[in-house]
């Protein structure tokens, strides 16, 4: 039997919860054109959103595309230029003459070539040691007139946003690939990723105008509520009985984070020969506490001794 809970993965149709309102935004946001930055904290379900009115798009609008891009192993702006170029290539590209020729506009000097990776994926490489800021920024307004030539509708998708903020000169970085993105009539963004609170003051430094171009979401934490009886109909199309009031209970036992639910609520189910009580809920929730403590221990080892006390501050409650 297939597990029903797997937190890896986007979270299916049956699990995803209280995130109603910022699909209905999205989804009018990408059927407009509209860019948009969704920020939250980790696994707070960003991915899982952003699929769902991906989906809704798509089905609404037959020319609607998407071109993906993690953010998260790209060491610099050469390197996202690099990767942008790819997944445009590799997601519009029709032939071998149109791909060497949108190469050629992207990187005259670089020396552009497509090779095959050990694993078999194809792979863009390039030599940008000769390139100067300005050529490279340059690939974002050849990328927009390639897509207007195209003639889709593209929603170009930055995953791990925040990884920019490591960049040589992220603000002239992003002022220079929303610009290019602004101007296309046929070309959107939808960037997304973590450290909140950096990214929020970041956005304020790199655009003025950024409140009046950009529709930016910030997931709140769900609550208890939102998941209602969603645990309970998984577990019965599973075979397995959740009654609704531990329902509630798994969910609040963590915290009713999105991955954390998902996760617990997958150690309950393998725990569970036919009816989930609320001491199998307690042993999965003690379990995962074990595993995840070593992390803790470790991660704990890491920080300065002002570090500690500053977390241990803020547990206390202490405010100055």
């Amino acid at each position: 039997m297939n597990i029903p809970f797997n937190p890896s993965e986007i979270a299916s149709d049956a699990l995803f919860a209280g995130r109603e309102k910022e699909v209905t935004i999205l989804t009018e946001n990408f059927l407009s054109g509209k860019n948009t930055i969704i920020l939250s904290h980790l696994k707070e379900g960003k991915s899982s959103l952003f699929a769902r009115a991906i989906s809704l798009s798509t089905d609404k609008d037959v020319d609607f595309k998407v071109c993906r891009i993690s953010s998260a192993d790209i060491t610099g702006e050469a390197d996202f230029c690099r990767i942008l170029v790819q997944q445009i290539l590799f997601s519009l590209s029709t032939g071998v003459d149109e791909s060497m020729g949108f190469l050629s506009r992207c990187f005259p000097s670089s020396d552009p070539r497509i090779v095959v990776g050990n694993d078999g994926a194809l792979r863009l490489e390039a030599d940008f040691s000769r390139c100067t800021q300005a050529q490279l920024f340059r690939t974002f307004d050849v990328v927009a007139s390639y897509v207007e030539e195209k003639g889709v509708k593209l929603c170009l998708a930055v995953e791990d946003i925040q990884q920019i903020l490591q960049f040589n000169d992220p603000i002239e970085f992003y002022r220079h690939f929303s610009s290019s993105v602004r101007k296309s009539r046929n070309m959107f963004y939808c960037l997304f990723g973590s450290s909140v609170f950096r990214m929020h003051e970041f956005l304020k430094e790199a655009s003025m105008s950024f409140k009046l171009h950009d529709s930016v979401i910030t997931l709140q934490q769900l609550k208890v509520s939102d998941f209602d009886t969603r645990l309970s109909d998984i577990f019965a199309a599973s075979g397995k009985y959740l009654d609704p009031d531990n329902s509630s209970y798994l969910a609040g036992l963590a915290g009713a984070h999105p991955y954390y639910v998902n996760l617990l609520a997958r150690q309950s189910w393998l725990m569970t020969s036919v009816v989930c009580t609320r001491e199998i809920i307690s042993q999965a929730f003690e379990s995962l506490l074990d595993v995840m403590s070593l992390s803790f221990q470790k991660y704990l080892q890491t920080m300065t001794d002002q570090q500690i006390c500053y977390r241990r501050a803020i547990i206390s409650g202490e405010t100055s």
